[in-house]
């Protein structure tokens, strides 16, 4: 009996934690978007038409500042690297970004 109860507490956890981890998912992909939008409406250019390749969202925990970095396809070999800052209230700013032929990390 006390083995059921644990294993029903662990599932409870298990569950609590991957809903935890999804819940952070999505807020993330907004900061991302934010990076990206902020990015085209600076610059001027199509860049927001360019898909995603990769970013370091991964790595954000909510409340300090983060250095975002996203990656956008650009055409043939080229890559948009994006260099966003997170503050500890979540605002995200736009500081820049590089082409190059391979996608930061």
């Amino acid at each position: 009996m006390k083995s059921t109860k644990i294993a029903v507490a662990a599932g409870f956890l298990l569950a609590a934690l991957g809903g935890y981890a999804e819940a952070q998912q999505p807020h993330g992909q907004e900061l991302v978007q934010q990076c990206v939008d902020l990015a085209e409406a600076r610059d001027g250019s199509s860049l927001g038409t360019h898909l995603v390749r990769s970013n370091n969202v991964e790595r954000y925990v909510e409340g300090q500042p983060f250095e975002l970095k996203v990656a956008l396809e650009g055409h043939g070999n080229t890559f948009f690297n994006l260099d966003c800052m997170v503050k500890n209230d979540g605002a995200v700013s736009f500081r820049g970004y590089a082409e190059s032929g391979m996608p930061a990390e």
